[in-house]
């Protein structure tokens, strides 16, 4: 074993043992010596992969027969025509860089049989490249060379890619031994080799390469989303050093240019301890299919990179560390000044920001006061407590550039003020219902603001500092004091919010939250944190905990709404509320915003978002009625600006409103406190004092699947009766009825009841054995050609893969139709899967009458318009009931979002699957959606070609309603999302 562990190191690391020099002058180093313990490990490690065509083959583990060492290879060969053929491949653990050889050498053992041998190689575009035919003319061993100038394109190659470039020797990733002809023969190889002209200590992974001859490495800012697209026209090519960790992990450095199109350098295994350097050509980045970004023009556009990132991959964890990245350029860096400077002092601090520059070689600001230089930051901005010397100051800014230039200091003065600050803690205070700024009742006036422009991503792009500069100065003045931050804001935009006297409510990402919170908390004006319910309970509270530890001068929020209702979510020191849209007449936004005000705020502030419309000042009146001491907008107008700039007055006046009277109850009784799916609850609605009140509720659970409204009018004694059936197939689950009632005065109650329902097992069985399953042949899933870039468009990798049809036009078992579905033009649609070693593959051609809708996220997605993917490595083990470690559904939305449900451990579950990509395109007659998915959200190592899955696939169509209302499933039952028992079957195929 240790010596099989030797040579590994040796073919991987450049270790200067592994030289030697040889007759022809120069140096050889060892690249395969065939030292195995056994046949199985030979095997194993050199000819895991071989083709043959009319040939039986055999390899052979040679212990007494060796040029060196103590084993060779022996290669048996018996062709059953006169035109047989073999090829025996050696994957490389890592791609390596060859670029320092002028060919191959090995030590073959003829046996005058006249058959013939070649090298061949496969190189970083893919392509194969082999060597002439060497006539097998000889008996015993001999040593042959093969040089690199000598070798062909081998186009017929099914192994290879399209030929169309030059040979790659600075990345191969794998070598074979050929052999044809019409004798039988057995030969013997031993001890392959590379040979160089000069003397060579080893030989280099991938990307171990010089940059060009005349070229400059000028170092760039660390891997980053820039604050401005950056300008690399002048290079050709990416420097950096990175530290190994023998992991077997892989890593590839990423640019994300000017349409969001993501171009990477080739994967680089981590086989190797410590630091080495690396180098990349621009040409031979590869472009990657980023998330559910839009196809771009195909082209690497150097002039606006807008971030430079590292990914990774692999089944083991590893930790990559990269340093001195630089590029490569002919000329000298370009200098520039900064420009745009300016500053402002607010509450006892000083404040600068400025433009962004497009260098990709300035590295950090210095800056100045009054001529002394007190800091440096790397960032577009800079504050600092202010001078304890009041009165005007002069501040500087300098650029810093990696070739050690410093531009002249770009200037500005403001005045300082140092006395009167208030601590952070005592900036923003709670008390009872109100938030205090500066020790005054701060009713929150608030915008939802996001600074993206159309077409801007936000993963990718920074906002331009003028058009935020400008939306602020306009929020302002329109009378609004509070930004309600759509995406976090950034640091930049916090000061400039600053400089224009606007409080942050600040969105929280919870991957983010320390780094989020921890330039926040350097900033007075941020209001609180606000966090999306839709994340779950659970996840709620411990994101609330994570932020107030970080941020403990701060109070956090849950934007609770009527789509999340659930008593068990938090509710931390202000109380937010996303009332739903009801109206006009009838339930009102701000009926259950007073709903929640008396069950949940209670002495908190309350704060109601999602506010807009041509109700807005109807809005503004009914939530101040209701308790709020707050609202943020969705958008503005000309009449809540002209409140706004006058609002105390209307404010006292909209509080004296008595549309809601404290003497009167809305009691809501059900017959039973629990209930089972499929049964019928009993709901009594009981006003105090009695009225024939009309009365207005809606019925809504918790997993998004029921959203129901309705009116009626109570009897004399102020009571009304209703019952609604539960859905059959839903889970454990929370219902909510939530009613208002109105007496002929005006007056309103509200009211809300929440009803625990548990899924009838029972229930399900019965329908389940109503359903008729019936057996379809296996389907081939067959071996991709090459890793898919998922762009949407059924493009010649998807050409040989057979088609699995969900619609009428097919003879045997009928597809199991669920729902109301008017036909093929409804609903129909046919799936296409491949499959290589780390993914699976998936593109779906959906007629859709009315496509593409699907407004759901998470686990909801499948309540609309989207494909449904079930899989099971493990086909035989079929639970009684639901799923197995084995058993997955992966649901792909027609939103372009994906998720994995959570029926059994293993894998990635309740979550969208990790290092998978999907994009989804309208067509004429419907849309189309293809999808990466990784295995390792499976928890599947063990994709070879002949294995037997279990395989169903769905598609669910949402129209006028927004919900589903039909699905189409090829081969299972009605619960495929509860009972794998009924899948169809699938067995990967080799490629074809």
């Amino acid at each position: 074993m240790l010596r099989a562990i030797c040579l590994i190191i040796v073919l991987l690391v450049s270790v200067p043992v592994s030289a030697s020099e040889y007759t022809s002058g120069g140096s050889e180093v060892l690249l395969e010596g065939f030292e195995y313990l056994n046949r199985k490990d030979l095997v194993e490690n050199f000819a895991a992969k071989v083709w043959a065509t009319s040939a039986e083959y055999e390899i052979t583990f040679e212990r007494g027969s060796y040029r060196t060492g103590e084993s060779s290879m022996g290669l048996a060969y018996r062709p059953s025509s006169g035109s047989g053929y073999l090829k025996v491949q050696k994957h490389l653990p890592a791609p390596l860089n060859w670029s320092d050889f002028k060919g191959m050498s090995s030590y073959i053992y003829g046996d005058l049989s006249g058959n013939e041998i070649s090298m061949k190689i496969k190189d970083g575009y893919g392509n194969i490249w082999r060597s002439p035919w060497l006539k097998v003319d000889w008996n015993g061993w001999r040593r042959a060379e093969f040089r690199f100038s000598e070798f062909k394109p081998d186009l017929f190659d099914a192994d290879g890619g399209d030929g169309n470039r030059p040979m790659a020797l600075g990345e191969v990733s794998a070598f074979a031994i050929a052999e044809k002809g019409a004798r039988n023969s057995k030969l013997l190889f031993d001890d392959i080799k590379l040979i160089s002209d000069k003397y060579v200590s080893g030989i280099k992974l991938a990307g171990e390469n010089e940059p060009p001859a005349g070229c400059f490495l000028w170092g760039i800012d660390k891997a980053a989303k820039y604050a401005a697209p950056k300008d690399w026209s002048e290079a050709s090519g990416i420097s950096f050093r990175a530290k190994g960790d023998m992991s077997g992990s892989a890593f590839a450095v990423m640019a994300v240019d000017s349409d969001n199109e993501c171009y990477r350098t080739p994967w680089i295994k981590n086989v190797w301890n410590g630091w080495k350097r690396f180098y990349y050509d621009f040409d031979m980045f590869i472009r990657e299919s980023c998330a559910d970004t839009p196809r771009g023009d195909g082209v690497f556009g150097q002039k606006k990179v807008k971030s430079l990132s590292v990914i990774l991959k692999g089944k083991k964890a590893s930790a990559v560390y990269l340093e001195d990245l630089a590029l490569s350029c002919r000329k000298e860096v370009r200098h520039s000044a900064v420009e745009g400077l300016k500053g402002f002092s607010s509450g006892g601090k000083m404040y600068l920001y400025w433009e962004s520059s497009d260098s990709p070689f300035l590295l950090n600001y210095k800056i100045y006061r009054d001529g002394s230089r007190i800091a440096a930051t790397d960032g577009q901005f800079y504050s600092e407590s202010a001078p304890d010397s009041e009165g005007l100051h002069e501040y500087g800014v300098a650029a810093v550039y990696s070739d050690g230039y410093e531009s002249v200091p770009a200037q500005v003065k403001a005045m300082t003020q140092s006395s009167g600050r208030l601590s952070r803690r005592e900036e923003v205070a709670v008390n009872g219902n109100w938030i205090y700024v500066g020790g005054k009742k701060f009713f929150v006036k608030g915008v939802a603001y996001d600074p993206y422009r159309p077409g801007q991503d936000p993963r990718f792009d920074i906002p331009s500092l003028k058009s935020v500069e400008d939306d602020m100065a306009r929020i302002r003045q329109a009378g609004f004091n509070t930004i309600a931050a759509v995406y976090p804001l950034s640091e930049r935009d916090i000061i400039i919010a600053e400089k224009n006297g606007l409080m942050v409510i600040q969105s929280l990402d919870i991957a983010r939250i320390q780094q989020i919170t921890g330039w926040s908390r350097r900033h007075g004006n941020i209001l609180y944190y606000t966090i999306s319910a839709g994340i779950g309970p659970e996840a709620a509270l411990a994101s609330g905990l994570e932020t107030k530890s970080m941020d403990p001068d701060r109070e956090v929020s849950v934007s609770y709404g009527e789509r999340c209702d659930h008593p068990q979510f938090p509710v931390f020191g202000i109380a937010g509320v996303v009332p739903p849209a009801y109206g006009p007449g009838g339930l009102m936004p701000y009926d259950y915003a007073k709903w929640y005000k008396d069950a949940y705020a209670k002495d908190r502030p309350l704060v109601v978002s999602g506010m807009g419309g041509a109700q807005a000042v109807e809005l503004l009146d009914g939530m101040i009625a209701a308790g709020a001491t707050g609202v943020c907008v969705t958008e503005r107008s000309a009449a809540l600006s002209r409140i706004f700039l006058d609002f105390w007055p209307h404010y006292s006046k909209a509080s004296r409103n008595d549309m809601y009277d404290p003497s009167s109850t809305l009691d809501i009784r059900t017959d039973k406190q629990s209930y089972k799916a499929g049964q019928k609850p009993r709901v009594s609605f009981t006003l105090a004092p009695a009225s024939n009140a009309a009365v207005y509720y809606s019925i809504n659970d918790t997993k998004n699947g029921i959203s129901n409204r309705f009116a009626a009018k109570m009897n004399a004694w102020g009571a009304y009766k209703s019952s609604f059936t539960l859905p059959y197939n839903t889970d454990d689950n929370i219902f909510s009825v939530f009613a208002v009632a109105v007496t002929a005065g005006g007056k309103r109650a509200v009211g809300l009841k929440h009803i625990n329902v548990s899924e009838d097992r029972s229930l399900k069985e019965k329908f389940k054995a109503e359903v008729k399953v019936y057996e379809r042949p296996p389907y081939e899933i067959r071996h991709a050609a090459q890793r898919i870039s998922v762009d949407g468009l059924a493009g010649d990798d998807w050409s040989g893969a057979p088609a699995i049809y969900l619609d009428g036009s097919r003879a045997g078992k009928p597809v199991l139709k669920s729902g109301d579905c008017a036909g093929d033009r409804d609903l129909s649609g046919r799936v296409k899967l491949l499959w290589d070693e780390d993914n699976i593959y998936v593109l779906a051609e959906i007629k859709d009458d009315m496509p593409m809708v699907n407004s759901r996220s998470r686990h909801n997605i499948r309540n609309g318009d989207a494909l449904e993917l079930f899989l099971s490595s493990d086909p035989d083990n079929l639970p009684k009931e639901g799923y197995s470690s084995r058993d997955f559904q992966a649901v792909l939305g027609a939103n372009g979002t994906m998720w994995i449900y959570g029926q059994a451990d293993g894998g990635t579950r309740n979550a969208a699957p990790e290092d998978s990509d999907i994009a989804v395109r309208q067509t004429e007659t419907g849309y189309t959606v293809e999808a990466r998915i990784s295995t390792g959200n499976f928890g599947y190592d063990d994709f070879t070609a002949g294995r037997e899955l279990a395989l169903d696939v769905a598609i669910d169509d949402a129209d006028g309603t927004g919900a589903r209302e039909c699905q189409l499933i090829w081969n299972g039952a009605e619960d495929n999302d509860r009972n794998s028992r009924y899948w169809g079957r699938a067995v990967l195929r080799p490629g074809q």
